[in-house]
């Protein structure tokens, strides 16, 4: 964060969401082109090979990942298991959705 602003620091274009993809991106960016990066926090989508593979490398940054991507995941979960009739019918499910989707909005030692 710069200023209240986040910056994308690399991207790369990448066949495969491996960890050892991940790993050999990160190495290249660690001895080429910013060797001396040390990022007090990281901010992902919920992809957990890339987080892992970040945390690994950036063990003293702290990761984040973005409330939209953990929401997505949960309404397409809800839609495979073929809960939303359920959600849409029932005020106690969607209470129990909308609880599910905040989670990630609480301190972690509060869960």
């Amino acid at each position: 964060m710069v200023d209240n602003f986040s910056l994308p620091v690399a991207y790369a274009l990448m066949e495969t969401k491996t960890a050892t993809s991940y790993d050999q991106v990160i190495v290249f960016i660690k001895n080429n082109i910013l060797p001396n990066f040390r990022p007090t926090s990281i901010m992902t989508d919920f992809e957990p090979a890339l987080r892992d593979t970040l945390t690994s490398y950036f063990n003293t940054a702290q990761p984040y990942g973005y409330w939209f991507h953990h929401n997505q995941v949960v309404w397409k979960s809800m839609k495979r298991f073929c809960y939303l009739e359920l959600v849409k019918s029932n005020d106690k499910a969607k209470k129990c959705l909308r609880m599910v989707m905040a989670l990630p909005l609480l301190p972690s030692h509060k869960i």
